[in-house]
């Protein structure tokens, strides 16, 4: 019976462990999903970034620290013989923060100088990721003699918080908000 006990708990131990690493790791920044077309001889991109942001982070923000998030676009022409050639590289910057009198939470798009207001935490963060109709190359700057591959990823810049935050966000993983390099091939 000992046996049965003892087995028992650590199944149960074990399974407790399992939630509550769910729950510590429910955070994050990840693309879902990129892709392009050509329209009008543009390639327009679209993306959709998720931002689960920690308890921490959270707190942070709500108390009026301001995010700034960095999406960051490369553009690869595929060779045979040599590691790719980087053909354009680009930055949006976007700011995340809360009103408090207002009660809103306002997405900065400091790359155009576009202010949104929105009245909810998670539609802040789905406006913050959705990338609609970028415009990332011309049609007259495409080669077609080889593929093209595109990247996109997004980050915290940890950098631009304020200075007693800093040490904090370098050292706890609840504020490495960078998400994993997704990749998709232009033919």
């Amino acid at each position: 019976m000992k046996t049965v006990l003892s087995k028992f708990s650590v199944l149960a131990a074990g399974l407790i462990c399992l939630l509550l690493s769910v729950h510590v790791y429910a955070y994050g920044v990840s693309v879902e999903h990129a892709s392009g077309r050509i329209k009008d001889n543009v390639y327009l991109m679209d993306a959709m970034i998720r931002y689960d942001l920690s308890d921490s982070v959270l707190e942070a923000v709500n108390h009026g620290i301001q995010l700034h998030f960095e999406v960051t676009i490369e553009l690869r022409r595929e060779r045979t013989w040599i590691w790719d050639d980087v053909v354009k590289t680009t930055r949006l910057d976007y700011l995340l923060q809360y009103q408090p009198l207002s009660n809103d939470y306002l997405v900065t798009d400091l790359s155009k100088g576009s202010v949104q207001t929105l009245p909810e935490l998670d539609d802040a963060l789905q406006y913050l990721g959705t990338i609609n109709n970028y415009p990332l190359m011309e049609q007259a700057e495409y080669s077609a003699e080889a593929p093209y591959r595109c990247f996109i990823m997004s980050s915290l810049k940890i950098p631009t918080l304020p200075l007693p935050l800093q040490p904090l966000a370098y050292i706890s993983p609840k504020w490495r908000l960078t998400s994993q390099w997704y990749e998709w091939t232009i033919r």
